[in-house]
């Protein structure tokens, strides 16, 4: 990630003023030296720290929320090569920006890389599609994206910022989980989902993202129906399975709903 030049954008991108940030947490949430979205955002709030050694497992329907804890730093790259970037402890901030209204959203992924892709009837397949699979996102996000009713809070999240929620290690396809996270921020009734990106690859998905959303909006010449989406994924995971149908590039998923809308 680059340098944030402008500590209101880093701290928008924390989810701030009103709404939330997914981390793309492991089923057991907790931080290291690896440079994971997930350390990172623990890594710089010391007041989020007590939550790698309280909280159990995360099951399937579970997320955990943490409210309140202050990013003391900035820091900028990922990974093996993340590293301290500005100090924002102490800095003035934007009135409405308060940090007890930081809503850290942390929520799992499948752990896809471990699952096995063989195609039932020979070749690969792609793990996201496989019995079970979409629904398990689909409820991971949607429980994550609906917890301010939990905390008595009747008014949705004004906007969630997320990354590439489980397409790393994890193994996820960028572009089925973006049509999952859209269909869930549209149950939730949250008007806005951000994308935080980091270098020209990441934001190379960004660009074709916005291309599907422009030409989704284009195709249906109205308001768009995100579980429309979500369903041509449904078929198509249960038609590989039958073997009828054969199974799309991983980087054709758009094109391929596209064409079935």
């Amino acid at each position: 990630m680059n340098t944030w030049q402008n500590p209101e954008d880093y701290i928008a991108s924390l989810g701030l003023p009103d709404g939330a940030c997914v981390i793309s947490a492991n089923k057991s949430v907790g931080f290291g030296a690896t440079g994971t979205q997930e350390e990172l955002h623990v890594g710089i709030s010391p007041e989020a720290y007590p939550v790698t050694l309280l909280a159990p497992p995360l099951k399937d329907r579970q997320v955990l929320t943490c409210q309140g804890a202050e990013a003391m730093v900035t820091t900028k790259e990922h990974g093996r090569w993340a590293s301290l970037d500005g100090i924002l402890h102490g800095r003035p901030i934007p009135p409405s920006a308060d940090w007890r209204n930081r809503v850290m959203l942390f929520m799992d992924a499948q752990e896809l890389d471990l699952v096995d892709s063989a195609h039932p009837h020979g070749g690969e397949s792609i793990p996201d599609l496989m019995p079970g699979c979409l629904h398990r996102e689909l409820v991971k996000a949607y429980t994550a994206f609906c917890s301010h009713c939990s905390r008595n809070i009747r008014k949705p999240y004004s906007f969630v910022t997320t990354g590439l929620w489980g397409c790393g290690a994890f193994g996820g396809n960028r572009q089925i989980k973006a049509i999952i996270k859209w269909y869930a921020v549209s149950m939730a009734n949250v008007p806005e989902l951000r994308y935080v990106l980091a270098g020209p690859e990441q934001k190379g998905f960004g660009d074709e993202l916005k291309r599907f959303v422009g030409l989704v909006a284009e195709h249906t010449r109205r308001e768009l129906e995100p579980q429309k989406l979500f369903d041509v994924l449904v078929r198509l995971g249960t038609e590989i399975q039958n073997g009828k149908s054969a199974v799309p590039k991983p980087d054709a998923i758009f094109e391929y709903v596209l064409k079935s809308l």
